[in-house]
């Protein structure tokens, strides 16, 4: 229990860096999973960015994203594009982790989806994603909501799948818990 607790405590500090509400779950089935070529390609915040997310076919229905950090490391996820009544939104988990090739240090990393409610054309993508701030505020007035659990003030959403569709579809219009675009320009 110990290690548990301590793996999810370490997930939560590292996600709290980037403001994002992970969840144990994913967002994805195959009936609400899509794909879109027109997302395929290296996108930047900037045009000139040396930091760089690169968008490419996976799987059918996946895309295998890198994202490029200026002094050349990279990381590497897994992304499902998902379509809930009209909204979309990217599911994005990690999927090659370096932790020093330890046995050890691997058993205290768990695997984690991010979800981010997006909007995009050809040359354009808007990503927003999910407050943490909101989230626990709509959690305090409702509780039972959906399942999640509080890792000191860390948030984790333990929902199942179908669950958390449901939730996400029913606040997809919710600008408050999807809020902080990210705005990346196709280079």
């Amino acid at each position: 229990m110990k290690k548990i607790v301590l793996a999810l405590a370490m997930i939560m500090l590292t996600l709290i860096a980037f403001g994002c509400v992970p969840t144990l779950h994913c967002l994805y089935s195959d009936e609400v999973t899509i794909y879109d070529p027109n997302l395929l390609g290296t996108w930047a915040a900037e045009p000139n960015s040396p930091e760089t997310w690169t968008l490419a076919k996976s799987e059918p229905n996946n895309y295998a994203i890198t994202y490029s950090e200026k002094d050349g490391k990279t990381a590497k996820f897994r992304g499902h594009l998902v379509k809930l009544d009209k909204q979309l939104f990217m599911d994005m988990e990690l999927a090659e982790f370096d932790v020093a090739d330890s046995d050890m240090a691997k058993l205290f990393v768990m695997q984690v989806h991010h979800i981010f409610r997006i909007e995009y054309s050809d040359s354009k993508i808007v990503s927003r994603q999910m407050d943490n701030d909101r989230l626990k505020a709509i959690l305090s007035k409702s509780p039972d909501l959906i399942k999640h659990e509080f890792i000191g003030d860390n948030l984790l959403i333990m929902a199942s799948t179908s669950e958390l569709q449901k939730f996400v579809a029913s606040h997809a219009d919710d600008t408050e818990l999807f809020k902080d675009d990210m705005i990346f320009v196709k280079r």
